[in-house]
């Protein structure tokens, strides 16, 4: 359904303030909407979602809610989650070359609610904007609760953006034999990857840059199909697909913490023990760490694989990347292992394995030396 018709019969009241019909509209530029995620903000009135987990807080009066999102056509379209009051989800899909108002909520309480809005999905479905919020005749947007002061950051595949995180029941079993998943009904889930529950765990705002597929180089991998793209090329982009490489723009947001966790799907086509791929692999790593420290000269740095099974030569060249960078005078780097690193689910990380490494991350990070100081 085009939101054209309708916006055509809008009257503006205010600025970002509308009515559609008899209900409320506020336009996506309205600034007490709180945003999280990288975010493209070219568009202030229709923000651009990149990566899974990437979302925003609403506070609105009244016992209805509904949210006008465009999908584009690049991938399967995107599954979006939606918290109220800290409700169970509820989930909407958006279907490719959409351009609606979806109704998320009726027969609430007649008083003020907050609600959470985030990204199910991975960079793989593609790019959605988020245009506004109609709520009831009258009523008005609030603003929300506070944003955390504690800011952390993850790159890293599918297990960082919680692909098959909700296949419950299929631990320690290959994703093929999960008998559950179809389009329509989804286990991808960010919101439930070790990443965002470790943020949640800290009290910290997250951006969750995780990208099915990805391996440190080009050309290797699974990511971006016939043009192979690795976290050499993504790491400082807004947009992640090949085709639509965008910047990312670092002074809008520096975190307290990065998280790492790459080397899952770079043994396609490269040798941990070959010396010749070692050497270039921890050489790119390097070259990677030294551009983040320069945007984020105060940040620490967690580099890490995951649970999922891996040659453990992969997290040998990971602690020799933090080892050197240590000896380069850099004091703010660690190397984490997890207890089970490689060892863990031969598919995808399930819910369970997710909460293990988010535990375990969770009390890492709290065991670093002033890892929350101030990094403006």
């Amino acid at each position: 359904m085009s939101l054209l018709p309708l916006l055509l019969t809008v009257a503006m009241q205010a600025p970002s303030a509308y009515r559609i019909g008899d209900r409320a509209y506020f336009d996506a530029s309205l600034p007490r909407l709180q945003y999280f995620g990288r975010i493209g903000m070219e568009d202030p009135s229709a923000p651009s979602f990149h990566y899974g987990g990437s979302g925003f807080k609403v506070k609105f009066e009244g016992t209805s809610i509904a949210l006008a999102f465009e999908e584009d056509d690049w991938g399967r379209g995107n599954w979006l989650g939606f918290r109220i009051d800290g409700s169970p989800e509820i989930r909407q899909y958006l279907e490719p070359k959409s351009d609606a108002l979806y109704q998320i909520a009726v027969g609430l309480e007649d008083t003020e609610h907050e609600m959470l809005v985030y990204r199910r999905s991975d960079a793989v479905d593609g790019m959605f904007r988020f245009k506004g919020v109609a709520i009831d005749p009258g009523k008005r947007l609030g603003w929300p609760s506070r944003r955390p002061r504690k800011r952390i950051e993850f790159f890293g595949d599918s297990v960082t953006s919680g692909v098959h995180a909700e296949a419950v029941g299929y631990e320690g079993k290959e994703d093929d034999e999960i008998g559950t998943n179809n389009l329509r009904e989804p286990l991808v889930n960010t919101y439930w990857s070790y990443a965002s529950m470790a943020a949640r765990m800290l009290g910290a705002e997250a951006h969750v840059n995780g990208i099915g597929g990805l391996a440190l180089h080009d050309e290797n991998g699974w990511w971006g199909g016939s043009t192979l793209t690795g976290l050499e090329t993504t790491y400082d982009k807004l947009s992640p697909i090949p085709s639509r490489l965008a910047p990312w723009d670092f002074s809008r947001w520096t975190p307290h913490v990065v998280v790492i966790a790459i080397g899952q799907n770079d043994g396609r086509f490269l040798d941990p023990k070959s010396d010749l791929d070692r050497q270039r692999w921890i050489g790119t790593y390097l070259q990677i760490v030294e551009s983040l420290r320069s945007h984020y000269p105060k940040a620490w740095f967690v580099l890490s694989t995951t649970i999922l099974i891996h040659d453990p030569a992969w997290d040998e060249l990971v602690r020799e990347v933090a080892h050197r960078r240590r000896q380069s005078g850099d004091r703010r780097v660690a190397f984490y292992r997890y207890r089970r690193a490689g060892t863990g689910t031969p598919g995808h990380a399930r819910l369970t394995e997710n909460r293990e490494m988010a535990a375990e991350l969770t009390r890492f990070i709290g065991s670093l030396p002033a890892v929350w100081q101030n990094t403006e």
